[in-house]
């Protein structure tokens, strides 16, 4: 057996044990940001305490072998890893490139997807100033949370691309969901197909470019930062609170929305309209 495969070896044994601690970490809130967070930290964490020391030709073969050996359904529930991959192999598989990375100015990392599975979520969150390449189609919330580096898409994307991400670039080359852009605090995303509904909404900043055609509901609850749409889109919502928006190049020139910010500041005027 190589170092490589004894190293590979090493990995799943530290990938099913995260997968088991899945109750722990009650992995089904995705909705909670710090439920996200403490799933990614238990990733590096464990790879830390294993004393395994990635490379990037670890993570990528690591990954490569997890999607052949996991995609067959296993003979009981317990060891059924058909529907617990395309949940935290996304998570385990950044926390593996966050450590895998020396030179992260030239380094990349080329994981592959190929036709295997077009749901796998998560992959790339919480990047940390790494360029991550996927080939194929991807699931939700890829690029979640990102503090810096690049990552390239050579596929499609679920909804939630980049939500919560702080820096960095996330560059689509194929089409995108609902949703992109969510909650996006700095950072650039730039899609070269066409894109969904509500993309940027509760945008607080950074820069989204969008060169096919996006749906409708643009800039939903915007505060801040810039969406140019270059083909245009199927409206741009007029519930937004700032931002710019750009339309074949040309600004979008309407009445911002002048109610409550956030939910507490709406129940507080419905408060004191009914007194």
């Amino acid at each position: 057996m190589t170092n490589l495969n004894k190293e590979i070896k090493a990995l799943e044994k530290a990938f099913e044990a995260f997968i088991y601690k899945k109750t722990e970490l009650q992995f089904r809130v995705f909705q909670k940001e710090m439920a996200h967070l403490n799933v990614y930290n238990t990733a590096e964490s464990m790879i830390i305490e294993r004393k395994i020391i990635p490379t990037i030709d670890l993570v990528e073969s690591f990954f490569t072998h997890s999607l052949k050996k996991y995609s067959s359904p296993g003979p009981s529930p317990e060891t059924d890893f058909r529907y617990e991959l395309k949940y935290y192999i996304g998570h385990f598989s950044s926390a593996l490139s966050n450590l895998a990375v020396k030179d992260r100015k030239k380094d990349i990392i080329n994981l592959r997807v190929g036709n295997f599975e077009k749901q796998i979520n998560n992959l790339g969150c919480f990047l940390r100033n790494v360029n991550v390449k996927i080939n194929g189609d991807v699931g939700n919330r890829t690029g979640m949370s990102m503090k810096s580096g690049n990552l390239i898409i050579e596929g499609n994307v679920g909804n939630y691309l980049g939500t919560r991400m702080n820096n960095g670039k996330i560059e689509i080359h194929g089409n995108v969901g609902d949703y992109f852009g969510d909650s996006m605090h700095g950072g650039e995303i730039e899609i070269f197909g066409n894109a969904g509904d509500v993309g940027g909404h509760n945008m607080k900043n950074g820069l989204i470019k969008v060169h096919g055609k996006a749906g409708g509901g643009i800039g939903t609850f915007m505060d801040d930062g810039v969406i140019h749409l270059d083909v245009g889109c199927e409206d741009v919502s007029s519930a937004r609170w700032g931002g710019k928006i750009y339309r074949k190049g040309i600004r979008v020139r309407q009445k911002i929305f002048e109610g409550p910010r956030y939910f507490e500041d709406f129940i507080k005027t419905l408060n004191k309209k009914g007194n």
